[in-house]
């Protein structure tokens, strides 16, 4: 027994972690009800698990269906959908949750404990991926730095694709660093069932289409000069695309509908060269790969990556933008992460650089190339509605932390100083995962105390609608059955018990006693105006309550 305990040490300390991480996810789905996002993905997640796999078709079934296969175990209800009619995802999910009332609060509870699998399934596999890197210290100090992290704490118990495209992009990028330090038909096929899982998680993943193909193709034609078989390779490759293909219609439950989608479907109105030879051809092969990939899938895809051109505005440091800013993310990451992570992911990412030119250690190749090729992608992207898009990037921060952790510990003249840096890291991040405790997704570090966080970030960076239920609680705690709000979330708050009335852009015209105006709302992001100045005037004023760090609260009349 004992023996065992000694040998599987680092394995047992990571489960404990993992445990006491789910324990956190766990004990916050109480206090929280469902984020805007959520209240979209669950009830499409129902319909998709039905064989309806046309809802919300910009996010791939795959993570949706995972999160309601609880409901299959309960009394779920759904509205049937006429086919012949069309439905927007907000009238669908709608339908379900009125449907549904009854058990409303069973629904916010289950749907969310897939996903707090996946995020200790991540947990798992950042431990193998950094044990199989540099050993078991490194492995565990990795895993403690994932469980720590209050963006991981905030985005682990959520429906999204977020935590899952990360766990793929990891596993992705793995299989691709083995299979090119040993090509084989295993290895082959893991590279193959992780890019499919990886697309199957979020259709966006496809604009990193080049970080395997380009290392797969120079394989193939640089194979004779490495020792390979040119033909053994393309034989493996055409596995790995199999594996794929397979992957992506297994998400689909192998369905194709008869419907085909034509290049002419998204047609912005300009027919100029739609009598080409190139656009003809183009559009017959569009045509054809919807016999081998679901249409859905192909659908979903050129509506996200092609179509989706309209700019989400965002606040970023006290400005306001509808196209974004390319240092969006630096700025995020440097705000929404605690202070000791954030300086041990700089100097890391400086060390594994070192080592790399001066050691010539390429094991950080399988780090540094997914790190800088994913923050690359999202720095140039428009969209800049919340650090959770870079969430693929943080697996690889947390290993190279880990293993600069284990280097500095590799020092014997300077353990002791080591080893108390050692700690004062993980002191901080526990402590501030404490500090944050249950309101992970509107936390910010010390760098962003010198005013109100709606000022430094905005959208669900500062709010997402999962602090509607502590604003119905406060106001109930007072005596109060109606506020003014400019909310995200508001459409639940008669859930709760809570009359709403729009607020008024003036606090004097609110005819409540109180007026709840969301973080978003109050640096202008979402207002449905588009004007960023509509709530300008509760910016001076002071907060009786700020909910979750999400929700302002006015008393505006005694």
């Amino acid at each position: 027994m004992f023996e065992f305990i000694s040998h599987y040490r680092a394995e047992l300390i990571c489960a404990l972690l993992l445990v006491v991480m789910g324990l956190n996810f766990l004990s916050v789905l109480p206090r929280k009800n469902l984020t805007l996002d959520e209240t979209i993905h669950i009830p499409a997640g129902f319909y998709n698990l039905h064989g309806n796999l046309a809802i919300n078709i910009e996010h791939p079934p795959l993570v949706k269906m995972l999160s309601a296969l609880p409901l299959l175990f309960t009394h779920t209800q759904a509205a049937a959908v006429d086919p012949q009619r069309e439905y927007s995802d907000y009238q669908i999910a709608q339908n379900f949750w009125r449907a549904n009332d009854a058990h409303y609060e069973a629904l916010t509870f289950w749907p969310r404990v897939p996903m707090i699998a996946i995020a200790l399934l991540l947990g798992a596999l950042i431990f193998f991926c950094a044990r199989r890197l540099f050993g078991p210290r490194t492995a565990l100090l990795a895993a403690a730095l994932y469980a720590l992290e209050p963006t991981v704490l905030a985005h682990g118990r959520v429906v999204q694709t977020d935590i899952a495209s990360a766990l793929a992009y990891l596993l992705l990028s793995f299989a691709l660093y083995f299979y090119l330090q040993a090509p084989n038909f295993r290895y082959a096929l893991y590279v193959g069932l992780s890019a499919g899982l990886a697309l199957s998680t979020k259709f966006s993943m496809v604009a990193l289409a080049p970080f395997a193909i380009v290392p797969l193709l120079g394989l193939f034609i640089f194979a004779p000069r490495l020792g390979q078989k040119r033909g053994l390779v393309a034989a493996q490759l055409a596995i790995a695309t199999v594996a794929l293909i397979m992957i992506v219609n297994a998400g689909y439950f192998f369905h194709h509908p008869k419907q085909r989608y034509t290049l002419s479907f998204y047609d912005s109105g300009s027919s100029a060269t739609t009598h080409q030879p190139l656009p003809e051809l183009a559009g017959q092969a569009f045509m054809a790969v919807q016999h081998i990939i679901p249409a859905d899938f192909i659908h979903g895809m050129v509506r996200v990556v092609v179509l989706d051109q309209a700019r989400s505005p965002a606040g970023l440091l006290g400005m306001y933008s509808k196209g974004g800013w390319w240092y969006y993310f630096p700025v995020a990451f440097g705000l929404k992460t605690t202070i000791p992570f954030l300086l041990l992911s700089v100097v890391s990412i400086v060390w594994a650089l070192w080592i790399l030119f001066r050691k010539r250690d390429e094991r950080v190749l399988v780090l540094l190339v997914p790190i800088f090729s994913f923050a690359a992608l999202a720095m140039m992207a428009s969209t800049n509605i919340g650090i959770r898009h870079l969430l693929p990037v943080y697996p690889f921060l947390f290993i190279l932390g880990g293993a600069f952790l284990d280097h500095l510990l590799s020092y014997r003249r300077q353990r002791v100083m080591m080893a108390g840096i050692l700690a004062v890291v993980l002191a901080w991040m526990g402590i501030e995962a404490i500090r944050a405790y249950p309101d992970y997704l509107t936390y910010m570090n010390e760098f962003a105390s010198r005013a109100p966080h709606w000022y430094y970030l905005s959208d669900s960076n500062v709010e997402w609608g999962d602090d509607v239920k502590g604003l119905a609680a406060y106001l109930h705690e007072r005596g109060e059955d109606t506020v003014s709000e400019a909310i995200w979330g508001f459409e639940i708050l008669e859930k709760y018990g809570i009359r709403k009335a729009d607020a008024p852009s003036n606090p004097d015209e609110a005819m409540t006693r109180y007026v709840a105006v969301g973080a978003s709302f109050l640096n202008g992001s979402v207002n449905p105006s588009r004007n960023p100045n509509d709530y300008a005037a509760y910016r001076e004023l002071k907060p009786e309550k700020i909910i979750g760090g999400s929700i302002y609260v006015y008393r505006i009349r005694p």
